[in-house]
């Protein structure tokens, strides 16, 4: 549900955007016809029915995407408004209240979500009541009328005329309706089942049952009814002399009803706006046909720019943030397979076990090191990390879109690194900088131009590729200042089973099917462990759950309790069952 709610939000987001543009453009249409003013909130419900839409480089909305599905569990939640002051402002709140924390046994934004999620289910509850009760009250009032013609009938319950009825829409008249002034109103209610209003309205009010939270939403309804009216009163009166201009402005004035509540049904007569609708009826001249020109090219315009979202893109990168990424100079990184299943399966297991390289980055070039030389080196040209030039580029490698979108839309800064192999075959890989995460990384394009593998660059120590039952020492004897993080995985095999987290503060972190760059997170759970007799025990509550036994560059799980099951963040975790290997996946230095 909460899945859900996230993308409604971010439908919600964009029809605000479409809502407050066409505020801005009615009184520059005054002078059209009202049907095309109504025409425009049909964009509002259009983005609000489809959740998809194609990108264009005319789109006015900022953000096809402001609040991100991952923003659930990211270590550092973010919005991305495509307003940067925005962003500037928000974000560093979002991330200081709601961030996660490894002492915390709940995760602060996963609990606004969900209680979120729950109120936002409860209000269209209410606003469905609502409307049923309102449905239901008029259809008692009406059930003594007496017809009057085919679809007209007479009723003695009602204050003013109006139209019930969707599938079998009928005009009922209150039955003390003076005869001069019938002829007006039948041909009001006439004109609004021409123009099908009894389905837009009502499907107006649907759509604001489900998005009944956001403001902007509440005025666009509110101004489509009336633009609705404006228009039935205008193709009624088109062809009127002035004295039945008159004479249907007096019987609009007696057949309004004050309406203390806004609802799916009925279309009045009267119902809305009354004041400005006579107005505009004693005002009335018929647009002249260069304005009616004027106002349609205005109507495919914003049909263009508010129907499509913005190209997917990073700004290319400033030789600030080129500086930045230098900062990484004088490390050595070894490479990290980024924990994408869907991307894994085009990793051969020669590139993943035996052929291992370092990366090094000098005077803005990347260099690859393979047994302490340089074998391949390629410069860093700054880009635009585009659709075009990424992704789309990685068609033909299975499901890995989502993955690459995710890793995309939350880039920092690009590079691009066109280098030769020892063949003398050119490849290109791409130097990326991620928001929320430290370490950089590298996307490789094998010579078909799709992708080979992705990797997570992480800094090691400038000798190599460390020996890993020697890390693990390091790590055991309290090394801390050398060594922060330790990443296992069990079997070696990283896209499948158990991943295991230890930190120099003393705290373990245990999880399942957790890819780094997913939409997706499985169950995890927060320990504190403490180093007793040669083995790691790890607590919950002080309460011992299991210990690791060190066996050469591997650990071996072992349980304690009796628990099997325990609930944790993302889900329930079943523990593994003792016996279990986990071997060391890669290591983060201070």
């Amino acid at each position: 549900m909460e899945a859900l709610f996230l993308k409604i939000l971010n439908l919600s987001i964009i029809a605000g955007w479409i809502t407050l543009a066409i505020v801005i453009l009615r009184p520059l249409l005054k002078k059209a016809p009202k049907a095309i003013t109504v025409a425009l909130w049909a964009l509002v419900a259009i983005r609000l029915l489809f959740p998809f839409s194609i990108e264009s480089v005319i789109s006015l909305i900022p953000s096809a995407e402001t609040v991100p599905p991952e923003i659930v569990y990211a270590e550092e939640p973010a919005i991305h408004s495509g307003i940067t002051p925005a962003n500037t402002i928000i974000n560093p709140v979002i991330s200081e209240n709601l961030a996660p924390t490894p002492e915390a046994s709940v995760n602060p934004m996963q609990i606004l979500v969900s209680v979120a999620s729950v109120i936002w289910v409860v209000g269209m509850i209410a606003m469905a009541i609502y409307a049923a009760v309102s449905y239901l009250r008029i259809r008692l009032k009406v059930r003594a009328s007496i017809p009057m013609g085919e679809r007209i009938r007479i009723c003695d319950e009602i204050p003013s005329p109006f139209i019930l009825g969707i599938l079998r829409p009928r005009i009922y008249l209150p039955s003390d309706l003076e005869e001069s002034q019938k002829a007006h109103v039948i041909a009001h209610e006439e004109a609004h089942l021409k123009r099908k209003d009894h389905w837009w309205k009502p499907l107006g009010f649907a759509l604001l049952t489900v998005y009944w939270f956001h403001p902007l939403l509440w005025v666009a309804y509110i101004l489509l009814c009336r633009d609705i009216e404006l228009a039935c009163d205008e193709k009624v009166i088109q062809n009127m002399e002035p004295l039945e201009k008159t004479a249907y402005s007096k019987a609009l004035l007696s057949c309004s009803a004050p309406r203390r509540m806004i609802s799916a049904c009925p279309l009045a007569f009267g119902e809305v706006g009354v004041k400005k609708r006579i107005k505009a009826i004693l005002h009335y001249k018929k647009p002249a046909f260069w304005f009616v020109v004027i106002a349609v090219v205005i109507c495919v315009v914003c049909t263009g720019c508010l129907l499509t979202d913005p190209l997917k893109k990073i700004e290319a990168s400033t030789e600030n943030e080129a500086e930045q990424v230098m900062l990484y100079d004088g490390y050595v990184y070894y490479k990290t397979i980024l924990q994408a299943p869907t991307i894994y399966s085009s990793i051969s297991e020669i590139n993943h076990k035996y052929r291992y390289f370092t990366y090094h980055l000098e005077n803005d070039q990347l260099q690859f090191i393979e047994d302490n030389q340089i074998v391949l080196a390629g410069d860093m040209v700054p880009i635009e990390l585009t659709k075009e030039n990424f992704d789309d580029m990685c068609s033909s490698t299975g499901n890995t879109a989502n993955t690459l979108q995710s890793i995309r839309e939350s880039n920092e800064s690009a590079w691009k690194i066109s280098v030769e192999d020892e063949k003398g075959m050119p490849f290109v890989c791409y130097f990326l900088k991620q928001t929320n995460q430290a370490d950089p990384i590298l996307v490789f394009f094998k010579y078909d131009t799709t992708i080979d593998v992705i990797f997570q660059i992480t800094p090691a120590k400038p000798t190599g590729l460390p020996n890993s039952e020697a890390l693990i020492n390091d790590f055991l004897n309290g090394n801390s200042n050398q060594i922060k993080e330790l990443y296992f995985n069990d079997g070696g095999s990283p896209y499948s089973g158990y991943n295991l987290h230890l930190s120099s503060d003393q705290t373990c972190q245990l999880s399942r099917e957790q890819p780094l760059y997913s939409s997706t997170l499985g169950p995890f759970l927060h320990f504190e462990y403490a180093w007793i007799e040669e083995k790691f025990v790890m607590f919950k509550d002080s309460i011992p759950i299991f210990m690791l036994t060190p066996n050469g560059n591997t650990f071996i799980f072992t349980k304690i309790s009796s628990v099997d099951k325990m609930e944790g963040l993302g889900g329930t975790l079943t523990l593994p069952e003792s016996g279990t290997v986990f071997v060391l996946s890669h290591v983060i230095y201070p």
